[in-house]
């Protein structure tokens, strides 16, 4: 199992148990930002943990900052928590200095339409990006541009966009944004140190691993609302039918916990490009736990659990609209199989085990 650091786990879940409550939630979807959290989570260095000291993090390790990311899914933090923190990593790659405030990651794909051309001393930024994640409460956004054929990044602050407010299947932002003719200074466009490949991995990784602290989350629920909840005379967890259902979401929710833990320990050990067909692994795998959690955890609910006022739905979405991002588990089944048979039958069984 992944080891982070436990006084940082055990001052985020405290934090986060007691500032990302229902009624934040709830706001939150109605378009109000959660100014308190945020600045909470801030001062506390967690927004920019993985970032070193020197270029204004905190200095923790990837695997302190993905315990972060699981700890934000777990309570449906409604803030740009597992962005931010993919954001800075890009930054920090690139070793430049990171900026306060919340921030969001645009990287390479058919949602990026930006493009950067150099007019002068100055770069000239235009185009477009679609469901932005958090882009209307972004104080920056990083997004991945070609400039004279090279891979780079740009630091966007947030009065060079314009924004298209909308929202994803979580309630969470996920905004079209468009740039009309930005002029930036040269040192406002930086060469990018980790490949596409890498980056996306990441973001892969950032999503899975908020999915697992989710499922964990709508387990405790269950197994809580089972407990409780009086049928024919007998808490409905004593029925045989409701033991087995809530077995199998637990097997779900420990299985994706397991290869998650795999990945980031690549990612730790290796790099996220090399960590690639872990994550594919962990994205195939984990997508298919989400379906199996959220159908379990809502049946036991029954109707209760498909009501607004019940906090059920903050986790259940959240898992169906992070699984989505960053590519859906076939997608990665198909790179993975692809992988593999390139590779050969005599590879398959030394990396299953390794």
């Amino acid at each position: 199992m992944i080891l982070a650091d436990q006084i940082l786990v055990e001052s985020a879940t405290k934090l986060l148990s007691d500032l990302s409550t229902v009624e934040v939630i709830n706001a939150s979807e109605k378009g109000e930002w959660a100014k308190d959290l945020w600045e909470t989570l801030e001062d506390s260095g967690l927004t920019l943990a993985c970032v070193p000291e020197q270029l204004g993090g905190a200095g923790a390790s990837l695997t302190d900052a993905f315990a972060i990311i699981r700890l934000a899914g777990y309570f449906a933090a409604p803030v740009p928590l597992a962005d931010t923190l993919l954001a800075s990593y890009a930054l920090a790659q690139a070793k430049q200095k990171v900026p306060l405030g919340p921030m969001t990651f645009i990287p390479v794909g058919s949602n990026n339409q930006l493009t950067a051309e150099l007019t002068g001393d100055s770069w000239v930024l235009s185009g477009q990006a679609i469901a932005v994640p958090w882009a209307r409460h972004a104080a920056h956004v990083v997004a991945r541009v070609d400039c004279d054929g090279k891979p780079c990044l740009v630091l966007i602050p947030r009065s060079g966009i314009q924004v298209t407010e909308a929202n994803s299947m979580s309630g969470e932002p996920a905004d079209d944004i468009t740039i009309s003719d930005v002029s930036l200074a040269k040192d406002a466009i930086i060469p990018a140190a980790s490949s596409d490949q890498a980056l996306n991995n990441l973001g892969a990784l950032t999503r899975v691993t908020g999915m697992v602290g989710s499922i964990e989350k709508v387990l405790h629920q269950s197994v809580q609302y089972a407990t409780e909840r009086v049928q024919f005379g007998r808490p409905i967890a004593k029925f045989q039918a409701i033991q087995q259902e809530l077995a199998i979401l637990a097997g779900e929710s420990a299985a994706a916990q397991v290869i998650v833990d795999a990945a980031i320990g690549e990612v730790e050990s290796a790099g996220a490009e090399e960590a690639g067909l872990r994550i594919a692994a962990a994205k195939a795998r984990v997508g298919e736990a989400a379906g199996k959690a959220t159908r379990i955890s809502h049946q036991v609910h029954g109707a209760i659990g498909f009501t607004y006022e019940h906090p059920l739905h903050h986790c259940t979405r959240r898992i169906w609209a992070w699984r989505e991002e960053y590519g859906i588990e076939s997608e990665w089944a198909t790179l993975l199989g692809k992988t593999v048979i390139d590779h050969g039958p005599d590879a398959l069984w030394p990396w299953i085990t390794a």
